[in-house]
């Protein structure tokens, strides 16, 4: 009997009570040497628990040579008294300092906090991306996104910063970053949010779209910077650039930057323009400076906003984040795998996010002595932030940046173990703070966060459209939903892109061989006047995410009319052994514009060529199939039994490849 789970139905926490029990100790499969311990501040219970366990050679999850060390720190933010900071590592983003010395100037410098567990932040932008070919110097901004008391320090690494790569293969696109925020009424949430900066020139009405805050000053982009980057952004010499005095230059998601133009520096200057605290600096380069070049006049009063998109669509949640950290791969969302990782590499590591009831859980991962570069294995990593209970979570810093300190009868102690042999100096770093009185009243609603249903009695060879948000997976560039009255899963872009794709994950499913069924019917509705390209991506047998070698493309007719597309898998290479996952990129060009729109009303593997053209014809599902989530759930009434259409209809085939 299926455990029937409805996403997204968790009451709000109570307040905890001035007495505050433990909470259990987690551990894992093998571990051992596991110790428990609350962290006190002052002698005063905070009911944050710090847990150490060592992972033995041969263990579970520990197939290398050499002991690994697990530490945590697990804390209820519906006690009103913790909250979750970032720290930044001095005086700019890209000031570097090791954990315990920002620690120690943040617990100075705000009377009433103290922080109890502090782990290392985002990665940073290192030679490899800032060099000759895009600044004068190396400008190690952070990664991902980075808010302190909701100022916004920089928004997320932009495609541009990777097309004059010095190593590697150039490129004008990035990996979606992944990031943990904490709103004002003490909610913690995961997602991948994306910032969006409107540059606006108040004195002729004409606005822009700009690419980022405090990024790297990449060709063929427009920047923003104040002071909170650097004195200077290094920008080469062919850089077109704008200065704004403003009184108030913190960029923020809840309102506007107003500044006048002080100056203009055109191409070509030697001359550069520094960086102070009433300054906003406009910087284009390349196709950038076309679109500012003729926008504004020395003397023009011009205002900045920026807007907040999320990848899971909690774009309230992240407009109302205070604290936000940055890091890159994400590895559960909503309680199902969003990134597959295979291999055997390990690596040490730094995670944070939220498990299902809404607890914040900190965790580094490193070998048990210093100088060993070890940590996770990829192979098992998944399995081990399943068994630790995390429903969402991603990956900071590694490597030698991971450090995980702990206060300890007034004094801070590294617990983590350093690849380096002794702790690295970061860029900002993430804490549990607690505070002489509330932050907020009560902690708000965690209604957001979703469990994963048990789906497995469900037979993976028809996918309705209410059921797709329960399996979706990695999504890129694109927002989804399902559309109740529409019966569609919508996929939308949400910003001017390169191939946006969301992935179906099929691993929580009753298990279909992929060779069974040769071919795969797709019901689809595009809003676009014009015909698109949708290309299907599959994943199966050991293959967990996509690959260039095993896709199908299927060419989409715009006008609005849902359509059924049959797309033929005899042969494709890889279609065998159990079906994984399928990536659909729902645009496939060479760009797609911001709010483009496609609707999925379902997806059906089929036995024969036959069974594809009655399941097309709309009237026939194969016989076991699910037709509606929501009816299988009880939600809504038994739907009325199909009727086969009286006349096959002319299904369209994907092009030969």
């Amino acid at each position: 009997m299926i455990k029937k789970l409805i996403c997204g139905c968790f009451a709000i926490l109570l307040s905890l009570s001035l007495t505050i029990a433990p909470f259990a100790a987690p551990s894992v499969s093998g571990s051992s040497g596991v110790t428990s311990r609350e962290l006190l501040c002052m002698g005063e219970r905070t009911g944050v628990t710090y847990t150490q366990m060592t992972l033995p050679v041969g263990g579970t999850y520990n197939p290398s040579s050499r002991d690994k060390v697990v530490c945590m720190a697990e804390a209820d933010l519906s006690n009103t008294r913790l909250s979750v900071d970032v720290i930044n590592c001095g005086s700019y983003a890209v000031s570097a300092k090791r954990v315990t010395a920002a620690i120690a100037d943040y617990n100075a410098a705000n009377a009433g906090k103290t922080v109890l567990a502090a782990m290392n932040g985002d990665l940073w932008m290192t030679a490899v991306n800032s060099n000759s070919g895009i600044t004068k110097s190396l400008l190690k901004v952070p990664r991902g996104v980075m808010m302190v008391d909701r100022e916004i320090w920089a928004s997320q690494e932009i495609g541009m910063e990777n097309a004059s790569l010095s190593s590697g293969t150039p490129t004008t696109h990035t990996i979606p970053k992944a990031a943990f925020g904490v709103t004002s009424q003490n909610q913690p949430i995961v997602g991948v949010p994306w910032i969006y900066p409107t540059l606006k020139n108040e004195t002729t009405g004409e606005e822009i779209s700009v690419d980022g805050i405090n990024r790297l000053p990449a060709n063929d982009s427009v920047i923003l910077y104040n002071h909170r980057c650097y004195t200077t952004n290094y920008a080469l010499n062919d850089a077109f650039e704008i200065e704004l005095e403003a009184e108030n230059t913190a960029f923020t998601l809840s309102g506007s930057v107003v500044g006048r133009v002080k100056a203009i520096y055109p191409s070509g200057s030697t001359t550069r323009p520094s960086i102070g605290e009433n300054t906003v600096l406009i910087t284009a380069r390349g196709s950038g400076v076309n679109r500012v070049v003729s926008l504004f006049s020395v003397g023009d009063v011009v205002s900045v906003r920026c807007e907040v998109e999320d990848t899971f669509g909690n774009n309230e949640l992240w407009r109302d984040a205070v604290s936000v950290i940055g890091g890159h791969i994400l590895l559960k969302a909503e309680d199902r795998i969003y990134t597959p990782i295979t291999g055997t590499s390990e690596y040490p590591v730094s995670l944070i996010g939220i498990k299902d009831d809404g607890k914040v859980l900190f965790c580094s991962i490193t070998a048990a002595s210093d100088g060993v570069r070890l940590g996770v294995n990829n192979a098992t990593v998944h399995a081990l932030v399943e068994e630790l209970g995390y429903n969402s979570v991603f990956f900071l810093d590694g490597g030698g940046s991971t450090t995980f300190v702990t206060l300890e009868e007034g004094s801070y102690t590294v617990r983590s173990r350093s690849s380096d042999g002794s702790p690295r100096a970061v860029i900002n770093a993430v804490a549990l703070v607690w505070n002489n009185s509330p932050i907020c009243e009560q902690q708000g609603s965690l209604s957001y966060i979703r469990a994963q249903s048990d789906l497995s009695d469900i037979p993976g060879y028809h996918i309705p459209a209410d059921l797709m948000p329960q399996i979706a997976g990695g999504r890129q560039d694109c927002t989804t939903h399902y559309d109740e009255e529409a019966d569609a899963f919508r996929v939308t872009v949400s910003r001017d892109t390169v191939d946006p794709y969301v992935a179906l994950e099929y691993s929580s499913l009753g298990a279909v061989n992929a060779s069974d069924y040769p071919y795969v019917v797709l019901r689809v509705r595009a809003e676009s006047p014009e015909p698109s390209r949708l290309a299907l991506y599959y994943y199966a047998d050991r293959d967990f995410g996509a690959s260039a070698q095993r896709v199908r493309q299927v060419t989409i007719q715009g006008g609005g009319a849902w359509q059924s597309y049959m797309v033929e898998m005899l042969g494709a290479p890889g279609w065998s052994g159990r079906l994984n996952g399928i990536r659909l990129d729902v645009f496939d060009s060479a760009e797609t514009k911001k709010g483009a729109t496609l609707q999925l009303g379902g997806i059906t593997l089929c036995r024969s060529f036959e069974e594809a053209q009655r399941v097309a014809s709309g009237g026939y599902l194969p016989e076991g199939s699910v037709r509606s989530y929501r009816e299988y759930l009880g939600l809504i009434p038994p739907l009325p039994p199909l009727t086969e259409a009286p006349v096959e209809p002319d299904v369209p085939k994907p092009p030969e490849e």
